[in-house]
């Protein structure tokens, strides 16, 4: 089987990292960019007729944050939903994004510089002094030791593997009749295919740290494949240009973001509450057992 897992379109936090200091939780107003849905459409139309051929419907799973369900929907619209091969649609809180403290946002190296220059970091309305944890957790970091290091007031990446896992065994993914796409974010993209991947629980560290450093980029599709007999792999789905600008994305695309249909005009007008239906109940579903939604 396939496990397709779908990191969101570039967001508007992306653009501006101070944005995520003033929301953060499913409810957050975070939407996705112009180029985020450009990303989010030719990704879809792309996947469509990447797997035209093979047989079968997909099971769909989402975060209940608002640019994933955007994603979601717009990559469901331009290919899938036309060809009528979504089975289930399914909200699932365990997909969201991991939490980092006050690094929310700044994780670059010349984040990490410039707090070390000013020795202090931004916490809430105001600036605190470094403390031993934070200059523990930019080391960690900066040696590649993703999976162990603990942001101060945020959350670890060993217990957003925990979590996958548990989501994993809780719908039992790998044992599904149907392939499986997820519609996430980029560190728990990176927590389900290395809890999917690793060979054992003693080898997750190590996967999840290797993965980590390739990182997933916005709109990327990362494919999941094998079996529970023979154990899975993870790659880059092959064949799917992702827009870096506006200027890299197709004329067709562009074209078609000129019109502006109604679910994108509302979403340039960055209303929390402007979202298509298909992304409504991605976030009614959200919280509550996994339940199709048609």
């Amino acid at each position: 089987m396939r496990i397709y897992i779908v990191r969101h379109g570039r967001s508007t936090a992306n653009d501006d990292a101070s944005e995520y200091a003033d929301a953060f939780g499913p409810g957050q107003p975070i939407p996705l960019t112009r180029l985020g849905m450009l990303q989010a459409q030719e990704s879809g139309r792309q996947f469509a007729a990447a797997v035209a051929s093979q047989p079968g419907k997909f099971n769909v799973y989402c975060s209940p944050f608002l640019r994933a369900r955007q994603t979601c929907e717009l990559f469901l619209q331009s290919g899938l939903e036309k060809q009528k091969r979504v089975a289930h649609l399914y909200g699932a809180d365990e997909l969201s994004e991991i939490h980092q403290g006050d690094f929310e946002g700044y994780s670059k190296e010349e984040d990490f510089a410039a707090f070390e220059k000013a020795g202090a970091i931004r916490h809430g309305a105001e600036d605190r002094p470094l403390t031993e944890a934070d200059r523990q957790f930019m080391a960690d970091r900066r040696a590649g030791k993703y999976y162990r290091s603990q942001p101060p007031y945020g959350m670890s990446c060993e217990s957003l593997c925990e979590g996958a896992q548990r989501f994993i065994e809780r719908e039992r993914l790998t044992e599904q009749p149907q392939d499986v796409i997820l519609f996430t974010h980029s560190f728990r993209a990176i927590a389900l295919a290395a809890c999917l991947t690793s060979p054992d629980a003693d080898h997750l560290e190590e996967t999840f740290d290797r993965l980590a450093a390739k990182r997933v980029k916005n709109g990327e599709i990362l494919v999941v494949e094998g079996d529970k007999e023979h154990g899975f792999t993870v790659r880059q789905m092959p064949g799917i240009v992702i827009p870096k600008s506006l200027d890299d994305a197709p004329l067709t695309a562009k074209l078609a973001s000129r019109r502006n249909p109604q679910h994108l005009t509302d979403y340039d007008a960055q209303k929390p509450a402007a979202v298509g239906e298909l992304s409504r109940r991605i976030r009614e579903q959200s919280g509550k057992d996994a339940h199709g939604l048609g």
